[in-house]
């Protein structure tokens, strides 16, 4: 509410790509291709369905003063050396980093659907049950807040899964989610080497203890320039 007039307009933001729908939930209920901004706010700021307006299984209360959680916002973003190579290596080189960071995300995406797309059921949530998958609004940005080249994607899960036993919308598991959210992205960060290192020949620093590491080549004061967050 800050920075945007919506949640469209942050993440839809001047000169940055369409959100695309991705996940397997997504897919289930026919949402492909471009999100528009009606159905992002019927999804996470109404919390009915994006296309039909209905609503997303029964209502729950919350205690007073805190807000419905409607969905998170997973962020998964390339080393600054990496944007830094896709910013300023060319033509082919930039598409081969752009594709390489799509192809990282769509590890942990996957990854993510196996491992933590799960919902509850029975008395106090006993009892964890399968989904038909995430329903994930993805958008590709380009740069940080301050302007400089910082390529990264926003991956907008909602808190409504459909379980697959019954047809019925729940919420997500929220644990399960946050407990594979760091494996998750030491999972992308080994996918964007692996992608890169194939496509381009590329070598790389060591990899520190949160599984990143930066390409061997890119100055310093390059990285610091580029560096204004």
């Amino acid at each position: 509410d800050t920075v945007a007039r919506g949640l469209d307009d942050y993440y839809s933001g001047r000169g940055e790509a369409p959100g695309r729908w991705v996940g397997g939930g997504a897919a289930v209920e026919g949402l492909d291709g471009e999100i528009t901004a009606e159905e992002l706010t019927r999804l996470f700021t109404d919390g009915v369905h994006p296309r039909s307006g209905e609503g997303l299984g029964a209502d729950y209360e919350v205690r007073d003063g805190a807000d419905k959680v409607l969905g998170w916002d997973l962020t998964f973003s390339a080393p600054k050396s990496v944007s830094v190579l896709w910013a300023v290596g060319g033509g082919t080189v930039g598409m081969e980093v752009r594709e390489a960071h799509d192809a990282a995300v769509a590890t942990a995406l996957e990854y993510l659907e196996e491992h933590a797309a799960f919902s509850r059921t029975g008395k106090a949530g006993v009892r964890q049950v399968d989904t038909e998958g995430l329903v994930v609004a993805g958008f590709v940005h380009r740069s940080s807040r301050a302007g400089d080249p910082q390529l990264h994607t926003h991956l907008l899960v909602s808190a409504r899964v459909r379980c697959r036993d019954d047809g019925v919308w729940r919420a997500l598991d929220s644990r399960a989610l946050h407990r594979q959210l760091k494996p998750a992205g030491m999972l992308y960060q080994a996918a964007l080497r692996a992608e890169l290192s194939q496509r381009l020949g590329v070598d790389w620093t060591e990899v520190d203890r949160n599984g990143q590491a930066e390409l061997v080549g890119v100055p310093d004061g390059l990285r610091r320039l580029f560096s204004q967050r």
